[in-house]
């Protein structure tokens, strides 16, 4: 996969994208609590499950299934992301039963090292890219409606409100396809 160059105070960092294997696990659980705690120090209950010890999405079997893109600096993991060609019982909760071509993206994750570099921005782009490329038509993702930072993240990154639940915002992006 094409690397991804990001810059901060004239220093340029060559970002590699690749599918996650069993031996980044350990890597992306570490990333995962480090979010957590994040989000819960920032005032937001988004993936506090996570501190328990609950992994509602099963990332052991998401990176064995390749479904979680990892994301490397001078080999170590700086970011992570879930992406889900087919619904899981969460996406069918908030979406509905579906058979569209998207992909349902889920923990989208940055190392707090790499924060302010748009990283997360650049990872997005990465997966519009992987999805233009498969004809998948849109992607899609949700957020606890409490977390400003993510609404106002995915929102500067082209995605739109598509339903407000009662705890969840969904949103979407379409994916230009040539």
């Amino acid at each position: 996969m094409t690397p991804i160059t990001i810059t901060k105070n004239d220093s340029s960092y060559q970002i590699t994208p690749r599918w996650a294997t069993p031996d980044d696990y350990h890597s992306v659980w570490n990333l995962l609590l480090q979010k957590a705690k994040a989000f819960k120090e920032s005032g937001s209950s988004q993936w506090s499950a996570l501190l328990d010890g609950v992994d509602s999405h099963n990332t052991k079997y998401r990176i064995t299934n390749n479904e979680v893109m990892v994301y490397e600096y001078n080999s170590q993991i700086i970011g992570a992301v879930i992406l889900l060609h087919e619904q899981s019982t969460w996406d069918t909760k908030l979406w509905g039963k579906d058979k569209a071509k998207v992909f349902y993206i889920h923990r989208l994750m940055v190392s707090n090292e790499f924060n302010g570099m748009n990283l997360g921005s650049h990872m997005l782009k990465h997966i519009e890219e992987i999805a233009e490329s498969l004809s998948i038509s849109s992607l899609r993702l949700d957020y606890l409606n409490s977390n400003k930072f993510l609404k106002q993240f995915y929102t500067i990154n082209g995605f739109t409100v598509k339903k407000k639940h009662q705890e969840f915002t969904t949103m979407q992006k379409a994916v230009s396809l040539n």
